[in-house]
């Protein structure tokens, strides 16, 4: 709630509590999602350093715990975190992986987001019809799931 309310260090916070608790309670599908999520966080804030390190640690877990869901969130998050500091074929490689999951899945709300973060690498490496497709597929199932906004 606190990051949607861009009260970012009140939401690092409460993230760094659900971590603490679930490494007290051994919880590691928690932690995993966690852990992820304050990635998440801290490169929107620009700390991309401790996100790799948190977000390879999500993933890791996921992986341990047999959890294709959370390792695919881990991936998408890990594509973010490489296209944001400039490693876009690392970023194409999750980002590609998260949306073929996505697409085979029949999760379409994962795979919009996926498709506007894929918009913004596609525009980074300069492929600019590439960047279109993703933004009009995006939009496009936008519109089936009924969003209003975003």
């Amino acid at each position: 709630l606190y990051m949607y309310l861009n009260d970012y260090e009140q939401a690092a916070e409460s993230f760094a509590q659900s971590i603490a608790i679930s490494e007290e309670t051994g919880d590691r599908l928690q932690l995993s999602k966690s852990l992820e999520i304050l990635s998440f966080l801290l490169t929107e804030r620009g700390n991309f350093g401790k996100a790799l390190e948190l977000c390879q640690r999500a993933y890791s877990i996921a992986r341990e715990i047999s959890n294709e869901k959370q390792e695919i969130v881990c991936i998408r998050t890990l594509g973010v975190i490489h296209n944001e500091t400039g490693n876009l074929t690392k970023a194409h490689e999750y980002l590609e992986k998260c949306s073929t999951y996505y697409r085979d899945s029949g999760e379409l709300q994962r795979l919009g987001i996926t498709l506007y973060w894929e918009t913004k690498l596609h525009k980074g490496l300069g492929d600019y019809s590439e960047a279109l497709s993703c933004a009009r597929q995006g939009l496009g199932l936008a519109r089936q799931l009924g969003f209003k906004t975003g």
